[in-house]
């Protein structure tokens, strides 16, 4: 089994699942079906995207920063399935 690495833009995070809900859906509205949710404890994590390379998600945080997402950052991560919350 091969392990590769992507690039993800985290939009949004706190500790309360409710509000992690809402502003998935929020977000939803906005990016399309494309906001996934990650626990990691205690945090909520919304994020966008599966990048190849942090150029290609460098290009696309621009464009997500204008929709209103303006503290989003990039993460390095392994690639696994995604959840939607």
């Amino acid at each position: 089994q091969i392990t590769k690495e992507v690039f993800l833009i985290q939009i949004f995070e706190c500790t309360v699942a409710s509000i992690a809900r809402a502003e998935a859906k929020r977000f939803q509205n906005i990016f399309g079906d494309t906001v996934y949710t990650d626990f990691e404890t205690p945090l909520y994590k919304l994020r966008i995207g599966s990048f190849k390379n942090r150029k290609s998600a460098e290009e696309a945080i621009e464009s997500i920063s204008r929709l209103g997402a303006k503290d989003a950052w990039i993460i390095r991560t392994k690639a696994k399935s995604r959840n939607k919350l």
